[in-house]
């Protein structure tokens, strides 16, 4: 066996280590591990100390962004589950399961492939004709935009949407990681910007339509005379809730 750091033969397994993910096989000198480290690796019985290779523990240091990212997919998808029984019930299709099950799958995939995106609003185009160098001006802008939201992306992608106008087109960011994405999201009342320049998710057709129509109701709402509502995202979903902090309408109940 060769040692995966150095690439030169392992011999002896007093000689080696084990890592204890991936099981791959490197010498002592290249563990990076103490003297003490090594003695408590070599002790005899069942060992506590877990040694893992570098590629291992950046794997492992992943692990809590993933669960965030399958919690907030867990979210979107009960969130379209909703949003499709209510299409259904106001249709009338409720023999169409298949039909809804493929729409499902199509919308959680589109979710799925955006959730590495961001959306950057308002940067200023350049006005020069090659098209390279209007790439690396957004690329420019866009790396500045992450270090003022102190987010360390070493790779991405921006991509003009839409056709040339009088103002600037939105920017999609693409992101090797959804964590990136999730990162600017939340940091994104820290940008400070000399051109309002502001950030949001890529969202797919259906959230943005659903957005609407919150927005709407909300609207809706308040002209018939109700005060003091706001739309909450409560985990990943919109909502219309009563601001409790604002609401100067609610009286103390009397003895």
């Amino acid at each position: 066996m060769d040692c995966f750091k150095c690439n030169l033969v392992a011999d002896g397994e007093k000689n080696v280590f084990f890592c204890d993910s991936c099981e791959r096989v490197l010498h002592r000198e290249c563990s990076g591990l103490s003297p003490t480290e090594i003695r408590v690796m070599d002790l005899k019985g069942k060992r506590m100390l877990k040694f893992f290779c570098s590629e291992c523990q950046e794997g492992l240091s992943r692990v809590p962004k993933m669960y965030k990212i399958i919690d907030k997919l867990q979210s979107d998808i009960e969130s379209f589950k909703c949003q499709l029984d209510k299409v259904s019930q106001k249709n009338g299709n409720h023999n169409n399961d298949s039909d809804n099950s493929e729409a499902m799958y199509s919308e959680i995939a589109d979710r799925i492939d955006r959730a590495s995106n961001i959306i950057v609003y308002n940067v200023p185009e350049s006005s020069s004709s090659d098209l390279q160098q209007r790439i690396t001006h957004d690329k420019s802008h866009t790396s500045d935009i992450l270090k003022n939201l102190d987010v360390n992306a070493s790779s991405f992608k921006s991509i003009r949407l839409g056709r040339l106008g009088n103002r600037p087109r939105p920017i999609k960011v693409i992101f090797n990681e959804a964590s990136l994405a999730s990162q600017c999201l939340k940091r994104k009342k820290n940008l400070q910007s000399d051109h309002n320049i502001r950030l949001g998710a890529d969202q797919t057709v259906m959230q943005r339509d659903y957005i609407k129509k919150i927005y709407k109701d909300l609207d809706e709402r308040k002209a018939k005379g109700e005060k003091n509502l706001i739309v909450k995202f409560i985990r990943g979903i919109p909502k219309i809730v009563v601001n409790m902090r604002n609401n100067t309408n609610i009286q103390t109940p009397k003895n």
